[in-house]
């Protein structure tokens, strides 16, 4: 579980070191999960996965406990197990908390064959990470109010958190920007930050869906940008991310299409990705049975454009 092999850090930059009121309280490997202090209400973002959902609400009591008394709300950037997998123990720890979330993920909540495939990957990654004494709960999943772009979630009399609908990824993903503290929780659309130079992408649904979202939360003005799964970016890095992710976003769709247009087979493709873009520590942030679907959404959708 160490993240080391895949994460690399800037020289005298700590991606672990989030600007207040934002408090990281993820529980071991997957998504961040973040707790949220606003002036007068308590959010957490996102909730990793089911298998280390313990540590994480363990991770939320003590800071609760120094700081708060309650937690409010659960945002959600989209509805992959590795994001919301620990969202039904938060639940039955506070079951009065409301969740927020888009359209799109309440319908994945509603489906049981979507909870059923969150339930088979959570169950793989426990196992993947050694984690064998945890019953994957996936039943009381809920979504209590559906967000649209432009949506606020109030943390205060000023402070609030800004929705995005930032698709591309997933139907469901959204993106957070807190104000008046300037601070763009992004999502998987726009990639996720590995080191100095290099963004992994990760559009399922469409290339070109994501690169518009990158252009338009390039306009924002970010004091903070915190990229999924990575954390915190150097700030000197802002007016750049975009622009990397954009880059990065073309030369993999390139990369596939080349891939088609020689006319290799569907696993021939999929082998031709594995070997660029499933680096060696790969596996010790993401299950490679994650990856596997993740790739063989992104081919499909590029393969679908030229076939």
């Amino acid at each position: 579980m160490e993240e080391s092999k895949i994460f690399e850090d800037f020289e005298g930059h700590d991606r672990n070191r989030y600007p207040y009121p934002i408090y990281r309280v993820t529980g071991g490997m997957g998504g961040e999960a973040l707790l949220i202090l606003g002036e007068s209400k308590t959010a957490l973002y996102d909730a990793g996965m089911a298998c280390f959902a313990e540590q994480m609400i363990e991770n939320i009591e003590a800071v609760l406990e120094r700081e708060r008394t309650k937690l409010d709300y659960v945002v959600l950037s989209h509805t992959h197990y590795d994001h919301i997998g620990g969202l039904p123990y938060v639940l039955m720890r506070w079951p009065d908390v409301k969740v927020y979330a888009s359209s799109k993920a309440k319908q994945v909540f509603d489906s049981e064959g979507a909870k059923a495939t969150i339930k088979r990957l959570g169950e793989y990654a426990a196992t993947s990470y050694g984690v064998n004494d945890i019953n994957i709960i996936v039943d009381n999943m809920r979504v209590d109010r559906v967000l649209a772009d432009g949506d606020k979630i109030m943390l205060g009399k000023e402070q609030y958190l800004l929705a995005y609908e930032t698709k591309g990824h997933t139907d469901c993903s959204m993106s957070y920007f807190l104000l008046p503290e300037k601070i763009l929780i992004t999502c998987e659309s726009t990639g996720v930050l590995v080191g100095p130079g290099k963004i992994d992408t990760s559009a399922l649904k469409d290339f070109a869906e994501t690169i518009e979202v990158a252009k338009r939360l390039k306009k924002l003005d970010i004091k903070y940008l915190i990229s999924p799964h990575y954390g915190v970016a150097p700030m000197w890095l802002n007016q750049h991310y975009f622009d990397m992710y954009i880059q990065a976003a073309r030369e993999e769709e390139a990369f596939i299409q080349e891939k088609i247009q020689r006319d290799l087979t569907f696993d021939q493709v999929m082998e031709a990705h594995r070997k660029v873009y499933w680096l060696e520590g790969r596996g010790s942030a993401q299950p490679y049975a994650a990856y596997r679907i993740n790739t063989e959404n992104i081919v499909k959708q590029v393969w679908k454009k030229l076939v």
